[in-house]
């Protein structure tokens, strides 16, 4: 019985390495992703706290009792008014930090369709593999049967010719 070789194995094992390639491009885009939603998150709080910060500062400088020296006002305005702008610093890096994530999201959206193609293009081979195997099996089976019935004529013509 002869033994089946499948002609496009090669391209099989070409194929099923692009999957695993795909699989691992994926992992590392979620990995990319949690690192991007982590960051996202301590940019949110920082943010957060910096405008409660900014906010305690402006009612701390309205909230004086009695008279108060110029300088100690200019003071306060100042510190006020740069803490505002330190939490408009932190909004913007939590934009910028959700541009990145969005961009990460849509990163490991394409890694999926990667993946799903990938998978596909192995099935494929896989089943036209099993096919050509099956066909292979059959076509052993029937050159047996033929073989078989070869020798049993054989074995008839000559037992009738004794």
């Amino acid at each position: 019985m002869a033994i089946f070789r499948y002609r496009l194995e090669v391209l099989l094992e070409q194929k099923r390495k692009a999957l695993e390639e795909a699989h691992l491009a994926m992992a590392q885009r979620i990995a990319t992703l949690r690192q991007a939603e982590r960051r996202l998150t301590e940019l949110q709080a920082r943010a957060e706290q910096a405008t409660q910060t900014a906010n305690r500062s402006r009612d701390a400088r309205f909230q004086s009792t009695g008279a108060m020296p110029a300088e100690e006002l200019q003071r306060r305005c100042d510190e006020a008014r740069w803490l505002h702008r330190e939490a408009g610093w932190a909004h913007d890096a939590v934009l910028e930090q959700r541009m990145v994530t969005e961009d990460a999201v849509d990163a490991l959206e394409a890694a999926r369709r990667d993946v799903v193609e990938a998978n596909r293009q192995v099935e494929v081979l896989q089943t036209h593999r099993a096919r050509q195997e099956e066909r292979h099996r059959r076509e052993q089976e029937r050159s047996e049967s033929v073989e078989m019935d070869d020798v049993g004529s054989a074995q008839f013509q000559q037992r009738r010719a004794q």
